[in-house]
């Protein structure tokens, strides 16, 4: 594992912060050629979530359902043992999710950082009541 999760305000917070800082707009891969006739190692997109800093779990490992992801909380049971389970947290009222809009990434990000935000506003308002 990656490292341990704190509560979900504070991993929720940090991937609000990735997000903002233009986390999924910087490529993710590999070296830079060390030949002039070797090409590079392939860069591609980073993975939403997955790619992000509060992903608890080993790179290209299946989630763990029970795992220590404070997401899971947020996933519906049906799709808990999907590849990657926190592509399907709704987003929004439409039932959005990351896996429903990722054939247009430019639609991802806002849809993530407005699901973020008003979870967090959730988390934070249901603290100050206790």
């Amino acid at each position: 594992m990656k490292h341990a999760q704190k509560a979900p305000l504070e991993t929720l917070k940090k991937e609000l912060e990735f997000v903002d800082h233009a986390g999924y707009k910087k490529p993710v891969g590999g070296r830079q050629p060390l030949f002039c006739m070797e090409t590079s190692a392939t860069w591609r997109k980073p993975v939403f979530i997955e790619d992000s800093p509060v992903c608890p779990k080993e790179k290209y490992c299946t989630c763990n359902p029970e795992g220590d992801c404070v997401l899971m909380g947020f996933v519906p049971a049906e799709h808990k043992h999907e590849a990657l389970p926190c592509h399907h947290i709704p987003l929004n009222e439409k039932g959005e999710t990351i896996a429903s809009l990722e054939q247009d990434r430019d639609k991802v990000e806002p849809a993530l950082r407005d699901w973020l935000v008003k979870t967090i506003e959730k988390l934070e308002a249901s603290e100050t009541k206790q």
